[in-house]
Order: structure tokens, then sequence, then C-alpha cells
């Protein structure tokens, strides 16, 4: 088990080289079956879209865990704190108080899935779905937080954390190498 490090510099052309260059450690890794692989492709491009988009001018660090249970991929930059809104309230990290601990919002849903957010604590949360049963979906408009569900459908961890200390951003991903 090693750790990969990546400089990414928020640039769109500069996503498809680095994303190839995980993809093909992933692929040298035989335990990582080719369904891991695909799903860390797709969370890893949507990670760094994050990037782009909020993260400023300051580098991104990816950094890449590969061991026999799962790929652990961290994004860290120093851009904006996480914005959530759900129910029309605004959710910025870190989130003022103790009082959020526990508790769950609803953040994006469709007539197929629905995006949920628990609270740890007021720096870090935590991302899953839940299906809904619909045999007829609406393809409808991409919302602002569709790249979070795209992370938590490829991921069994997917999670955010606000460094205070550093002011630094950390999206966390784990997926099951099977």
């Amino acid at each position: 088990m090693a750790l990969h490090h990546y400089t990414f510099n928020n640039k769109a052309e500069e996503l498809y080289p680095l994303v190839s260059t995980v993809e093909q450690l992933l692929q040298s890794v035989a335990h990582a079956s080719s369904a891991a692989g695909f799903r860390a492709k797709a969370a890893l491009t949507e990670l760094l879209t994050n990037a782009i988009k909020h993260a400023g001018d300051a580098e991104t660090t990816i950094e890449v865990i590969v061991d026999d249970q799962a790929i652990l991929i961290k994004k860290l930059d120093s851009g904006e704190p996480l914005v959530l809104t759900s129910d029309g309230l605004k959710y910025v990290w870190p989130l003022p108080g103790v009082h959020h601990q526990e508790k769950t919002i609803t953040i994006y849903g469709d007539d197929e899935l629905v995006l949920k957010a628990r609270f740890i604590n007021n720096t870090e949360v935590t991302f899953y779905t839940e299906e809904l049963l619909n045999l007829h979906p609406d393809a409808g408009h991409l919302p602002e937080h569709f790249g979070l569900m795209i992370i938590a459908r490829a991921c069994s961890h997917f999670s955010y954390r606000f460094d205070i200390d550093t002011c630094t951003n950390i999206f966390t991903v784990i997926i099951p190498t099977e």
C-alpha cells in the first residue's frame, strides 16, 4: 500500500491528463476490479471538476491509496469552503456552534434518487444516497449538487471535512476494490 500524491492546478485542460494518470495507476494494481476503477474515475473526475469551479487559483492536492480492500481518494484544497442548500437554508463550513451534530438534510432529489448529508460535527459531513422506486424519471435539469450525487453513488464512503487550523477543504472517497 503506497500513497500517491498528485498536484492539480485547477485548470480544465489538466483534468483529463490527471484522471488518465490515476487510471493507469489503478490498472497497474491487479486487485482493483474494472468496476472499481470506473467508479474511482467518475469520483475523481467530479472532485477535479469541483476544484475547477470552487478552488480558485490555489493548487489542489490529490492523494490516492490502493490496497487489497479499497481505493481511497482525497482531494485537498484551500478554496471556498463547502456550501450546501436544503429547504431554502444555506449551510457554509465550518458550521457555527455544535447544534448540527447528527443532523440529516436532503440536498437533492429526483424521481430515482435522493442525496442526503449527515452532519458529523461543525466541520465534517458525510454524503449518501437513497434510491426511490420510480419507473418514469424526469430528465430535468442538473442541479448544483449533482456532482455530489455522482460521487456518493460511486463509493461506499464520501465525506467532507473543513480543517479549521489550515482552512483546508478535505474530500474523502472510499471505493471497495471488489
